[in-house]
């Protein structure tokens, strides 16, 4: 290795030296990117590559990780050229031989073989060419049969997929006798034990949906409905018990009633008044002692009709109607206060400019500016200190 560094050390790509100190602190070698020769051909023919490689190298034909000439200049890149671009020469490519029917029969037939000339390209591609360009011999396509003849076999095709789409089922395949690459009666191969063509299989478990209990009615009067909910179960199999699986598995499967009418159409329902309250608005102030929020309050009826489903359908009736019982109790509050409790931020309030300083030329005007927020006691609006406006 040393005498091809210093073969190459003659000719560096880049004249960019960089010192390297040895363990006392003095210059021990310079080193420098260096440019090896040529490797050889990655191919005898038909289209290779040839490598040149940059090395960090010294003086002292000594070899150093790349990272050592990094401070000089920028590593050069590897030098590849194409080298050997001829066709190779072309050769003789035969397959495999095949019996005709009378050498399967008695062995005094003739075997044949295909035999084609091939050769690699100038692109590296191995193609077929005309036999004129192999300069060999060619072997023999055609031979005579062996003294023994074919045996006949049985050939087994692939195995069906498994018949039931889950749960234990059967899988099937076809078999026939043969003399190498050709069908022929089955009674040629009757001396030879006949391979299966059924066997078991098993797929996933089957599955089921199972409906639960059902609910009660939910109207005493009228018409109503009740509900279930429903679950993929496992079928459980001999000796084991049912599991839940996840209700994808089921989608496929028809899906049980989750819902039935129940009750009587011919039983009509007393009329009750109740207080019904809306949803609370959003707060009217995020802070300070003011803020309120409020909802619809009103009283209605829930008289049960025949409509899908049994819903119960509200009309608004006057208030008189649900005051004149205390069975749902007092009417709900319509407003109420919110967010009192937390203390706003200050904001400055500015006052009224005063009169200039002068009655001509530059003078000045001043303004009182001073920071307040709210008092969550009075509510009132206090000067407080500046850090509450900062």
């Amino acid at each position: 290795q040393q005498q091809r560094l210093q073969s190459t050390w003659r000719n560096p790509v880049d004249p960019g030296e960089v010192p390297f100190l040895d363990q006392n602190g003095g210059v021990d070698q310079k080193l420098s990117w260096i440019l090896l020769p040529f490797t050889h051909c990655s191919r005898s023919c038909g289209g290779g590559t040839k490598r040149a490689s940059v090395i960090c190298g010294s003086r002292q034909m000594r070899v150093f990780p790349p990272s050592y000439c990094s401070n000089s200049v920028r590593k050069p890149q590897d030098i590849v050229e194409p080298c050997n671009e001829l066709r190779c020469p072309a050769r003789w490519v035969t397959g495999p031989w095949k019996c005709s029917p009378s050498c399967r029969r008695n062995g005094t037939g003739v075997r044949t073989r295909k035999v084609v000339c091939r050769q690699v390209l100038e692109t590296g591609v191995d193609d077929v060419v005309s036999q004129k360009f192999c300069l060999d011999r060619s072997p023999s396509a055609v031979s005579a049969c062996r003294p023994a003849p074919c045996r006949p076999h049985w050939v087994r095709e692939s195995w069906s997929k498994c018949n039931a789409p889950c749960g234990p089922g059967t899988k099937t395949r076809a078999v026939h006798c043969a003399e190498g690459s050709d069908r022929v009666n089955a009674s040629l191969c009757a001396h030879l034990r006949r391979p299966n063509v059924v066997k078991n299989c098993s797929r996933r478990d089957c599955v089921r949906w199972h409906g639960g209990e059902w609910s009660d009615c939910n109207s005493r009067c009228a018409s109503g409905y009740r509900f279930r909910d429903l679950v993929c179960m496992e079928v459980p199999r001999k000796g084991r018990s049912p599991r839940v699986r996840n209700d994808a598995r089921c989608d496929d499967l028809p899906r049980l009633r989750t819902m039935e009418r129940c009750g009587s159409d011919h039983v009509n329902c007393p009329i009750q008044y109740k207080w019904h309250s809306g949803p609370w608005s959003k707060c009217s102030s995020k802070c300070g002692s003011r803020g309120v929020r409020i909802r619809e309050v009103h009283c209605s009826t829930d008289r049960r009709t025949n409509s899908t489903l049994g819903v119960v359908k509200y009309t608004t009736v006057d208030p008189v109607y649900c005051n004149s019982t205390l069975q749902h109790g007092p009417e709900p509050q319509s407003t109420e206060p919110c967010n009192r409790n937390v203390n706003c931020r200050g904001r400055w309030v500015k006052g009224r400019w005063s009169d200039c300083s002068v009655t001509c030329g530059y003078g000045k005007m001043k303004r009182p500016v001073t920071c307040q927020r709210t008092n969550l006691t009075t509510g009132l609006e206090e000067v407080t200190g500046d850090s509450d406006c900062d």
